[in-house]
């Protein structure tokens, strides 16, 4: 099996021809749908349920917006018989800039989890067809011909004309997730995605060489436990995009507490190498059952000079559902929510 697993891996590697960019969180972890659909579904429980939010560039502009939900349902939980499959729901939405650039998305997550090696490892592969709308409002641009000696005059009207204000495209994704759990009870992780399989064309021009590109992405971690109370998890994320590249490089301190409230407590700083761009600050903690995240892009880059030094946030919030009553120490250790 293992043999088979490498293979798989190093196929879709080989398949990663990119260009240009998509949404994406800095807290990768607390999104897992729109980073690798193949994780759909992986947790203790029935049901998991996801909420982000990203604000960026409010000082330079109309601020870059981001909001992400999403459902899933392990359709094996209760059903011996079924196979061990896990879907769900995703929306996406993103605003941004002047144009007042939308887009809305939903995705319908599937995944396969296969356990082998007695159950301590797991292989996971899944697909998820994304139903795209793009909109842009062309009354809030600005042309060339609408300036007279560099001054801009709104009575002028423009013969830079947009034939559509609206595209619709369907964008697939493929992914491929391997869980290993060693004899420490250290927990390794690794998994890689490509989007836009198809390439679809986004062109409000109807300009069929103008296409979304594929995006490669790999994620690695590994959870390990220095004592019972402590874990550390070190973690790298690359994406490829066509000339877009990022390097993501994190450490992240887990503190598991003997409290119902708050059970756990994360800490962590990531640093992203896309020109030197952003150091990413990290708190989240489990209450009652519910993982919340905060997160702090400190922008590293020139753009911090027009940005006033305010960088990004986010915000996260998980629930996973479960008909039986799991122990907070064991879920936390055994098996994180977000993983």
């Amino acid at each position: 099996m293992s043999r088979k697993v490498i293979l798989l891996f190093l196929f879709i590697a080989i398949c990663r021809l990119v260009k240009s960019q998509d949404i994406h969180f800095s807290d990768y972890n607390s999104s897992p749908v729109n980073l690798n659909p193949s994780t759909t579904a992986h947790f203790i429980g029935n049901y998991r349920y996801t909420l982000n939010y990203r604000w960026q560039y409010g000082t330079i502009t109309v601020p870059y917006q981001t909001f992400s939900a999403s459902t899933e349902i392990k359709l094996d939980a209760d059903k011996r018989k079924m196979p061990p499959l896990g879907t769900g729901f995703l929306f996406n939405y993103d605003f941004t800039g002047d144009s007042k650039y939308t887009s809305y998305q939903i995705g319908i997550p599937l995944a396969y989890h296969h356990k082998y090696n007695s159950g301590k490892s797991r292989f996971s592969m899944g697909f998820m067809p994304c139903f795209v709308v793009n909109q842009i409002d062309a009354d809030k641009l600005k042309f060339p011909d609408q300036f007279v000696y560099s001054v801009y005059n709104q009575s002028i009207p423009t013969k830079d004309i947009i034939p559509g204000r609206s595209k619709f495209f369907i964008s697939m994704v493929v992914a491929l997730n391997h869980t290993l759990i060693f004899s420490n009870k250290g927990v390794w992780n690794i998994g890689i995605s490509l989007a836009n399989v198809n390439k679809p064309t986004v062109s409000f021009y109807k300009n069929k060489d103008s296409k979304l590109n594929r995006r490669f992405s790999y994620m690695t971690k590994y959870d390990h436990p220095i004592t019972t109370d402590f874990h550390v998890e070190p973690q790298i994320l690359t994406q490829t995009q066509g000339s877009y590249k990022e390097y993501v490089f994190g450490l992240r301190i887990i503190h598991y507490i003997d409290n119902y409230t708050i059970p756990m407590i994360k800490y962590g700083l990531s640093f992203r190498s896309r020109e030197n761009d952003a150091l990413i600050f990290h708190l989240g903690f489990n209450y009652k059952g519910y993982l919340v995240g905060l997160n702090y892009d400190m922008n590293l880059s020139d753009l911090s000079e027009v940005s006033n030094g305010v960088g990004a946030f986010e915000v996260s919030l998980q629930y996973v559902y479960s008909r039986r009553l799991i122990p907070h120490k064991r879920e936390a250790m055994k098996c994180p929510t977000n993983l």
